[in-house]
């Protein structure tokens, strides 16, 4: 579930910004990658992998136009969504 989440939140990170980034152009992004980096075809659960993202604080889906839109949130803002929660964990 996470290496999926990963692979996603990259391909977020890599999207144009002006231009809307639904569910399925970020599975068939992580599909092409999966392909061409390694030869493999994969049906990736995009769903799975962007609502953690999502739960995780580390993508926002926004209504852009009557179509809903994806936006993973910078590296260092990522990092510390991360460190907050591990550390809740730990208290």
């Amino acid at each position: 579930m996470y290496k999926e989440a990963i692979l996603a939140y990259a391909v977020l990170l890599k999207a144009d910004k002006s231009q809307v980034t639904s569910r399925r152009s970020v599975g068939e992004d992580c599909e092409r990658f999966m392909y061409e980096a390694f030869k493999v075809k994969v049906e990736m659960p995009i769903d799975n992998a962007l609502n953690t993202l999502l739960r995780l604080s580390l993508a926002t889906e926004t209504c852009i136009d009557g179509r809903h839109g994806l936006l993973a949130i910078p590296c260092p803002e990522a990092y510390e969504a991360l460190k907050e929660r591990w550390n809740n964990l730990l208290c």
